[in-house]
């Protein structure tokens, strides 16, 4: 039954021993419990962690043993996540303890403490595009992710580049815990490639945060040819004109775009869902990749086929997970992924807490969520046939009722693995964002941090992309992006269907919607 915290009663007491606590992100203490008066059976006691330790605390035994109360001794023990929440720092550690009654509560108290949690820095860094064209230079971003628990100041460096000329418009970012920060990078070759075949550039960049090791981006300029193979008397002519041609092209850049330029930009913003649409959301093999859209999809359109169907995203969005058979970091992974998908798409999404949802027909359940759609369920099953590969690790399916999509499902294997060999679990959280940044990730780099962020961009309406560079790239341990987060394709495609494109103008009631086909 629900207590309200309060003085002691009937002489009961509880007290902390210790009542300060100095715990790692990742690692666990623990401070004893004491109760003492009052006389009643420790069968009737209750305790409950309060505070902002609740989420990651707990009371073992969680009831004492029988025997009267005169002194009683329990351990309270604290492990928060590695992850940026909760942040580094002090929370409130409570614990109220209460007899619990027949119809009543007999007596209550509380015991009150501190946790001190120790800062930790996890730094990625990635550049977009990692391979960049240009004839004279090409243009980059440097994305630097913080998923430690405090803010980090960051310093660049070029350690690698023959031939090249880098420049970070930066040269130190305040990376914010849980966030991101962008510098833009240009890259200018050298010398000149008149022509012939183009030439590639590599070159490292080097993030060092305050505290911590460093890490390295690595790209690449692509340099194209000023001109073709040409003959010497051709070759200047050629010259000439694409000198007048370079002095023309400035003059109309400084107006405005020019017609094309302006009709394709319209296009795209009358029409986002244009060569933008997952044809193979169910089903997909490998041959069918490459005929995938480019840098995004949408999983589903409206009528118009132009519109994507989409969440309003001026409304809260919630969900529930059950973690009945989650690996250790799996709730806390949801709770990150969701943030993450926040940042990207303005949304808002609420937490409604546990679940013991084994299953969903559909988005509304009124006997469990009345008077409204059932929130997004998050759950972890152990599939049938033992340990199964990576392939299988997890499905995201959007629910929708017309036009509107107003619920989900995502469903993830407890049994998924990243090495048949050494029957290897997929790991906890986002990875280290580490290795070259070349050539697929491998299955080894999967983590349950990608999984999730690739399904739930599948519930929010994102379908995939043939471009390896994209976290919606189907084939999870072949893509080629080290850092677990959504990149540019991604991201142009969240941005469609969040906040940035405006709210809907009337979302479905449940009870008296016709339900929709799961995208």
């Amino acid at each position: 039954m629900p207590v309200e915290p309060g003085s002691a009663t009937a002489g009961l007491t509880a007290s902390l021993h210790p009542p300060v606590l100095d715990v790692e992100p990742g690692g666990s203490a623990s401070t004893e419990l004491r109760v003492a008066g009052g006389g009643h059976a420790t069968t009737d006691l209750r305790f409950e962690v309060l505070g902002d330790a609740a989420p990651w605390s707990f009371v073992v035994p969680p009831v004492p043993g029988t025997g009267p109360a005169s002194m009683v001794s329990a351990r309270v023990v604290v492990r928060p996540p590695r992850a940026a929440v909760p942040s580094a720092g002090s929370s409130a550690l409570a614990l109220r303890v209460w007899v619990d009654g027949v119809d009543r509560v007999v007596s209550q108290t509380r015991a009150e403490g501190t946790v001190t949690i120790a800062p930790f820095t996890d730094i990625a860094a990635s550049l977009e595009p990692r391979v960049g064209e240009g004839r004279s230079a090409s243009q980059h971003e440097l994305q630097v992710t913080n998923r430690g628990n405090a803010s980090s100041t960051v310093t660049f460096g070029v350690t690698q580049g023959a031939s090249l000329s880098v420049h970070l418009h930066d040269r130190t970012l305040v990376v914010p815990a849980g966030g991101a920060a962008t510098t833009k990078v240009a890259v200018r070759p050298d010398n000149r490639l008149m022509r012939g075949p183009a030439r590639a550039h590599p070159f490292r960049l080097e993030v060092t945060p305050e505290h911590g090791a460093a890490v390295s981006a690595m790209g690449e300029m692509r340099q194209q040819p000023l001109l073709g193979a040409r003959s010497a008397v051709a070759l200047a002519a050629v010259v000439l004109l694409g000198l007048i041609a370079a002095v023309a092209g400035s003059r109309a850049t400084s107006s405005g775009p020019s017609p094309s330029d302006a009709g394709s930009t319209a296009a795209a913003s009358d029409c986002p869902a244009a060569g933008h649409q997952d044809t193979f959301v169910s089903g997909l093999t490998p041959e069918r990749i490459p005929t995938l859209p480019s840098s995004f999809s949408f999983s589903a359109t409206r009528a118009d086929g132009c519109s994507p169907v989409r969440f309003d995203p001026c409304q809260p969005i919630h969900y529930v997970v059950n973690p009945a058979q989650a690996p250790t970091t799996g709730v806390a992974d949801v709770e990150e992924a969701f943030n993450r998908l926040a940042r990207v798409t303005g949304m808002t999404f609420t937490n409604d807490g546990a679940t013991d949802e084994v299953q969903r027909r559909g988005p509304y359940v009124p006997d469990r969520y009345p008077d409204r759609w059932a929130p997004i369920l998050i759950m972890w099953t152990h599939q049938s046939g033992g340990r199964a590969n990576i392939e299988v690790v997890g499905s995201g399916f959007p629910d929708r009722a017309q036009d509107v999509l107003v619920s989900g499902t995502l469903t993830l294997n407890s049994d998924a693995i990243v090495n048949r060999a050494k029957n290897t679990p997929v790991p906890g959280g986002f990875g280290s964002g580490g290795g070259p940044g070349i050539g697929a990730i491998g299955a080894e780099s999967v983590t349950w941090g990608r999984v999730i962020l690739h399904e739930l961009a599948h519930i929010v309406g994102l379908g995939h992309t043939r471009d390896r560079d994209q976290l919606m790239y189907p084939d999870t341990a072949e893509q080629t992006s080290h850092t677990t987060d959504y990149r540019s394709g991604d991201r142009e495609g969240l941005r469609w269907l969040g906040r940035s494109s405006g709210c809907l103008p009337a979302t479905p009631t449940p009870g008296s919607t016709p339900i929709g086909p799961r995208s």
